[in-house]
This record gives structure tokens, sequence and C-alpha cells, in this order.
């Protein structure tokens, strides 16, 4: 399929789906008033490897795969279920605005690590300054963490880590599953992190109580359905229609997206430190993902 530049139908989607994709940590948050961390993400991911299977069957893609890549599956689900344990662990000890923020670094992680395990994807000056802004929003978030009412420094730790993991399962796809077809490349990890969410909730959680109320199945519904399921799908045809690079500049809606309505649903404190991080990491962003006509790459 040959990739078309950006238009403004695609531009209008794409803008509409990175602000879910931003939405999904105030999501996350308000089901965790009901739910236990572990509960919540086997119960979301199950729902959503059901949409993508559903949706598989529909429309005649095969879901099979081979022995070596089921090995390649496996290790991705093992990535992907840790990094999201974490992550919705770290999101019950910090905000959603800072969740936000320290999630999307996931692309300098990706930039950085890409440099260094990827032949064809080296760190030009370019990225370097966009990695630079980013170090510095995130610093900024980080610094004077005497006061931890508007965010733990355990929470925004575990939520870098968590960013940290996400980017390497990024340079894994890259390097050993790049030419998988979309459907299997999500669904199987998906449903093998199920299994390790429930050893999780079996080890740390069988005795939490569970609050399914009105509220938390809303939320759920959300993430499940709309987030991981239509938000997944729509991406996927963006991708099949318009390049990559075109598409990766509405990247940073996202944090903006988290962090505005965080303050906006949950009263998540508002501060200059917060808007100054915000907008480094959302400009870093921009400065990574921008592809011009010819960039200076680094030697070895």
């Amino acid at each position: 399929m040959i990739e078309k530049s950006m238009d403004a139908k695609g531009a209008a989607l794409a803008i509409f789906l990175c602000l879910l994709f931003g939405s999904n940590a105030l999501a996350i948050k308000v089901s965790l008033f009901g739910l236990s961390p572990y509960a919540c993400v086997m119960i979301r991911f199950l729902v959503a490897s059901l949409i993508i299977l559903v949706y598989a069957r529909f429309k005649g893609i095969t879901t099979a795969l081979s022995r070596l890549e089921w090995g390649h599956a496996t290790a991705m689900g093992i990535i992907f279920g840790v990094q999201m344990a974490v992550f919705y662990v770290g999101i019950t000890y910090t905000t959603v605005s800072h969740a936000g923020v320290l999630m999307n670094t996931q692309p300098f992680f990706v930039a950085i690590m890409a440099h260094f395990l990827l032949p064809d994807d080296r760190l030009t000056i370019r990225k370097i300054f966009g990695i630079v802004f980013a170090f510095i929003g995130v610093s900024i978030l980080f610094s004077g963490r005497g006061d931890l009412r508007s965010g733990s420094l355990l929470g925004d730790s575990l939520i870098m880590s968590s960013s940290f993991l996400w980017a390497t399962q990024t340079i894994y796809i890259k390097r050993f599953t790049d030419h998988w077809h979309s459907i299997p490349l999500v669904l199987h990890p998906m449903v093998i992190s199920i299994y390790i969410f429930l050893v999780f909730y079996l080890i740390f959680e069988i005795h939490t109580v569970q609050v399914l109320d009105t509220t938390v199945l809303i939320s759920l519904f959300y993430q499940s359905v709309i987030v991981a399921g239509y938000g997944y799908i729509g991406w996927t045809k963006l991708l099949l229609t318009y390049k990559a690079s075109h598409l990766s500049v509405f990247v940073f809606i996202m944090p903006v997206a988290a962090v505005v309505l965080g303050i906006i649903f949950l009263n998540d404190p508002f501060s200059m430190k917060l808007f100054v991080s915000l907008f480094f990491v959302a400009v870093g962003i921009l400065i990574v993902n921008i592809v011009p006509k010819e960039a200076f790459v680094l030697p070895e």
C-alpha cells in the first residue's frame, strides 16, 4: 500500500486519537478508585484482546504464529506485562498530570536505544536537542520533591520505569518483528500479559476488595473498548494510509491532554513547574519526531 502525505481528514482523526490516548491515564486513575491495579489491568486487556480477536476474524486476518514467532510473542508479552503492571501501580502513587508527562518520555528512550541497537536509526543533532529538552522537563518535574502532594517520588519513578520498558518493547518490535502484521503483533503479547497480571493478582491482591460501581465500569469500558479497541484499530488504519513520520508529530498532544484532563476532572495540583516541564517534554517530542529533508547523522 502506498502511504500518502497527511491531509485534513487524516489530521483530524490523528488529533482525535491522540486525545483519546492522552485521556487514558485519567480513565485508569478513576478505575483504580474501585479496583486494585492488577485486577484492573487484567480486566482491561482481557476485554481489549477479545475485541481485537473479533476484529481479526471479521477482517479475515490470520493470527497464527510459527514456533519462532511464538518465542518473540512470549518475550514481548513479558515485557508488555511487566510494563503495564508497573504503570498501573505507579499511577496509584502519583497524579494523572505527572503520569501523562513522564509516560510520554518513551520516544526519547527509543531514540537513545535505537542508536545502539538499530543500524538504520541513528542519533542526529536534532534528536539530541529533543532529548535534552525532555531531560530538562523531567528534571524540573523531579526537582524539589520535599512537597509530595502533587505526585510522589515513588509513583513518578515507577512511571518513568514503565516508559523505559515501553521503549524496550518498541525496539524489540523494530529489531525482530517489524515484518509482522499489526494485529497478531499486538494480540498475542496482550494475551500472554494477561497471565502475568493474573499471577501478580493471585500473589498480591487475592484478598483485596474490588468495587465495580457505575463510575468504575464506565472507566473500564472507556480504556478497554474505546482506547484499546477503537483507538488501536483507528491508529493502525492511519499508519497503513499515511506516512508514519507525518503521524508522529501529533504525539505531543498526549501529555498535554493528560495534564489538562487531570486538572479539570481530578483537581490535580497545577504549578508553574508542571507547566514548564510539560512544555519542555512536548517540544522535545516535536523536535525528535519532525523529520527534515536532510539530517546530519552522528558518527559512531
